[in-house]
């Protein structure tokens, strides 16, 4: 910097804010052709940044690296593929160096892990050798890994791990193929890779049921567990195998369109499990079928559920309803998301549901007066702070159910408690007609007391947000 550039004069402390927001956004919207690692490019900015960077190990603290393809036939040293991939894997360990003591938070993949990278060369193995030599420091791992890399993973000690995501790409390769000719309750061809040795390890995800995958962990530990690409029957696996858990997020494989395989136990009566007492359940890419016997199975401790879309076509699956009053007495927070075509099932539905605190509904159905009139009625979600609906079908709400709605909710008449926040992403295009300048105004003043409001034209194809009210 110039000598006299103001900028001279900004703290250190304020720069390291400045640091961490920018990796923060570089890692979350990160684009590896134009800057594979961010806190090496803030040092090398200028004199005062590097020393700044260099003397807080916490800018370094996050690694996020999409290495280079390098290829199977790549059995040359002098390769230009492997010469680069190895000047990334040196990038690493001197970010891995300059992170001090501090325990690392580590996600690693490549730009085509699926199709072309090849996991099986030497300059590839570098890799799960490199997460070896650091195992001990490794607090989160995210890795897009083969079966190749199994041996030397294999066993190996991780003290620190508490979070672990795992891609595996036999899996994902039989999910994209599966419409042609891949049976995927097949294991894939490898000897199981043991994990055990996580102590502080809670927090999973990874693709493909247990038998599927071959991965052993310390199932007791597991808390909380991301799965996707499974079949039917593995979702029984999962309840009997981790008796802790407490967050739960299945999906099936996208290829299957039955409920042949639906029923877990083989019987159409299925009893409530003692076991496990999960409180957040997210079921999403799932058949019917299989939602259904999930949630008729799990013991009556849900707080959370969240239901996405159903695979299988577009029937009617109003069935599933029937399953979620049971967890009237403890669930607070319902999320439903493409899982039916209209509201009908949801007017149905929430009366039942008294204790829900926070509700969210994307339908494509169209959102209409009877919606707001259901939710000014005494005794209906008595309990609501957080609504958030987003609909593309077209718009039958008029101004005054809605303000009607607020009024009441804003207020905590008929016993209810007050609304704090409500979001409305609604195509605007296809509203009866806009919102009225009145309607705005008393919207604006709720506002001022205190009412989060956001509305939102989500027909806007612009690519641009388009906020016709926000706070």
């Amino acid at each position: 910097m110039a000598n006299d550039s103001p900028l001279l004069k900004v703290p250190s402390e304020i720069w390291l804010r400045v640091f961490r927001a920018y990796i923060k956004e570089a890692q979350q919207f990160f684009n590896w052709r134009d800057s594979p690692f961010p806190p090496f490019t803030l040092s090398a900015v200028c004199q005062d940044w590097r020393e700044i960077a260099l003397a807080n190990s916490i800018v370094w603290g996050r690694i996020l690296v999409v290495l280079p393809d390098v290829y199977e036939e790549d059995k040359e040293e002098d390769s230009q593929f492997v010469r680069r991939f190895r000047r990334y894997i040196d990038q690493v360990e001197l970010w891995i160096k300059r992170a001090g003591d501090r325990l690392l938070s580590i996600t690693l993949t490549s730009q085509d892990p699926v199709f072309s990278f090849g996991f099986g060369c030497r300059a590839a193995k570098l890799v799960p050798q490199l997460l070896v030599k650091h195992a001990s420091r490794i607090k989160d791992l995210d890795l897009t890994m083969s079966t190749d890399w199994y041996d030397i993973l294999n066993g190996v000690e991780f003290a620190n791990l508490q979070t672990l995501r795992l891609g595996i790409v036999e899996v994902t390769q039989q999910d994209n193929e599966c419409e042609i000719f891949v049976d995927f309750p097949n294991p894939v061809s490898a000897s199981p890779l043991d994990l055990t040795g996580c102590p502080k390890l809670s927090v999973t995800e990874f693709d493909g049921g247990f038998d599927h995958t071959n991965i052993v962990l310390p199932w007791s530990q597991i808390t909380d567990i991301s799965l996707r690409y499974l079949i039917p029957s593995d979702c029984a696996q999962v309840f009997d195998r981790l008796p802790n858990l407490k967050r739960c997020a299945l999906g099936l494989a996208l290829c299957l369109e039955s409920d042949d395989s639906a029923d877990l136990d083989g019987t159409e009566e299925v009893g409530r499990r003692e076991g496990p007492l999960i409180e957040h359940l997210e079921l999403d890419e799932m058949l019917p079928g299989t939602s259904e016997i999930v949630l008729k199975s799990l013991p009556l401790s849900l707080k959370h559920l969240l239901l996405g879309s159903v695979l299988g076509g577009s029937g009617d699956h109003r069935f599933l309803l029937d399953t979620i009053p049971a967890y009237g007495e403890t669930l607070s927070s319902l999320t439903i998301r493409n899982t039916f075509q209209d509201y009908d099932a949801i007017y149905d539905l929430l009366p039942k549901l008294p204790g829900l605190t926070s509700v969210e509904i994307i339908i494509p159905g169209g959102l209409e007066d009877r919606f707001a009139k259901l939710l000014t009625k005494p005794g209906i979600l008595p309990h609501l702070k957080s609504l958030k609906v987003m609909d593309s079908g077209p718009t039958r709400m008029g101004d005054e159910a809605l303000l009607e709605l607020l009024r009441r909710r804003m207020m905590g008449e008929s016993g209810c408690d007050k609304l704090e926040t409500i979001s409305l992403r609604l195509p605007q295009s296809l509203r009866k007609a806009p919102l009225a300048r009145e309607t705005v105004k008393e919207l604006r003043s709720m506002l001022e007391r205190g009412l989060y409001i956001s509305i939102h034209d989500c027909s806007n194809t612009s690519g641009t947000a388009n906020f016709i009210l926000r706070d």
